[in-house]
């Protein structure tokens, strides 16, 4: 007797293969929370040049960039 397709997917899809574990979700978002706080610090210290340097446009995207950063690294620390 043959299954059917959606059976053998929900099979799968149930075994847990397809979905990372917990373990491998929580390095990942330690490292997600790494990276935004690296971009956050750099961008503020680009954004910091660019406004002594007179370039008000620039400094306002970094500091866009830098303010991104700081609340993508909150949600990773908060979900961690």
């Amino acid at each position: 007797m043959q299954r059917s397709v959606s059976s053998r997917h929900a099979r799968a899809t149930n075994s847990g293969r397809h979905s990372p574990s917990r373990n491998k979700m929580r390095i990942m978002a330690k490292q997600q929370a790494s990276v935004s706080a690296y971009i956050s610090d750099i961008s503020g210290e680009l954004a910091r040049m660019a406004g002594e340097a007179k370039l008000p446009m620039l400094a306002y995207f970094l500091n866009l960039a830098r303010v991104e950063a700081d609340m993508a690294q909150r949600i990773k620390d908060d979900e961690s």
